[in-house]
């Protein structure tokens, strides 16, 4: 009786695997979309780049917005707080839909945000400091971080700070340095820069830093070895950047009335410098897709008309979006969003 029990199960088991259905998984969703933030209206605009739509002040964000970043699955929008509350909102991209909000120092101006996988690295221009957030948002730590900490990044395990040393009192411009953290916010070492540097990103092998003096009109970016902390290449720029993207071996710069500019970090040269787009207007934000194919630059006003424009970054061919007016267009980010 065993054995015919057991055939008959082998029987049904034989039976089932032929009737089985092959599992085709679903298709695969590409959300492409380029997130402009306007500091004036305090809103984000989403343009769908596979629709060619825009989703006006789709995002509420918190008093006047410095930096936006990705880390995992939500954006982190860094608000410093003028005339409000400072924040970081936590964004999640596939809803778009402000999930969480960290409270920051009153006062304190957050201006950047680092990730280490597990904590947040905050930078607060006002009061000096870098601080160290956990995972809920919750300050743990700070640290001295020089005068005017300003671009802050995660690279190879330790916390790259860049202090602008810009005196809010006399409103002047002084040698900034960038300063080294593990990540217990013990400061490891330290380099100093070129006047008023404030962005700072990594290649993959290096890190680099951008910045400059409005006063002057002078702008430069370097290029340093994240272990010895030499400086390996320098360039000289014809203004100062307010925005910089590493991508594939390249940065991406612009700013106010600095046209969109590319340098290739090998032999920090330029490659090519953007001049269609109206300059006069203020260059504010700058992105690239993934292949570097298209070059996203919010063209700020907080008077008259914001725009989005569209380079072709082979062919330097324009198109623009209008965003609106008086809206303050000053920072973009491009994403996918796979679903």
């Amino acid at each position: 009786m065993k054995r015919v029990l057991a055939l008959m199960v082998i029987v049904l088991a034989v039976a089932t695997s032929c009737t089985k259905s092959l599992i085709v998984p679903p298709p695969v969703f590409e959300y492409k979309a380029v997130y402009i933030v306007n500091g004036g209206s305090e809103t984000i605009d989403i343009f769908n780049v596979e629709t060619d739509s825009l989703d006006t002040n789709a995002i509420v964000t918190g008093n006047t917005p410095n930096s936006l970043k990705k880390f995992g699955d939500y954006l982190y929008l860094v608000n410093s707080g003028f005339q409000g509350i400072p924040t970081i909102q936590k964004i999640d991209y596939h809803s778009n839909i402000v999930v969480d909000s960290f409270v920051m120092p009153q006062g304190s101006n957050p201006w950047d945000i680092a990730w280490d996988g597990s904590n947040f690295y905050v930078t607060s221009y006002t009061y000096n400091r870098v601080y160290k957030l956990n995972s809920s948002g919750a300050i743990v730590d700070s640290a001295d971080a020089g005068i005017a900490p300003a671009g802050i990044t995660f690279f190879n395990g330790k916390i790259y700070v860049v202090a602008s040393f810009y005196d809010l009192t006399t409103y002047t411009a002084d040698t900034g340095y960038l300063y080294v953290f593990n990540t217990n916010l013990q400061k490891l070492d330290s380099l100093a820069l070129f006047v008023n540097p404030t962005l700072i990103a990594d290649d993959g092998s290096n890190i680099i830093v951008a910045g400059g003096d409005y006063t002057t009109g002078g702008g430069n970016l370097w290029k340093i070895n994240p272990h010895s902390l030499a400086v390996t290449g320098t360039l000289a720029l014809t203004g100062v950047p307010g925005a910089l993207v590493v991508k594939g071996g390249k940065a991406y710069l612009t700013g106010y009335t600095y046209y969109p500019t590319v340098v290739n970090l090998s032999s920090m040269q330029v490659l090519n410098t953007y001049t269609d787009a109206p300059a006069s207007m203020g260059f504010m934000g700058i992105d690239v897709n993934l292949n570097a194919s298209k070059i996203y630059v919010a063209v700020a006003s907080w008077t008259d008309a914001n725009y989005l424009w569209i380079i072709d970054a082979a062919t330097g061919d324009t198109s623009s979006v209008e965003l609106g007016n008086a809206k303050g267009s000053q920072i973009v980010k491009y994403l996918e969003v796979r679903e």
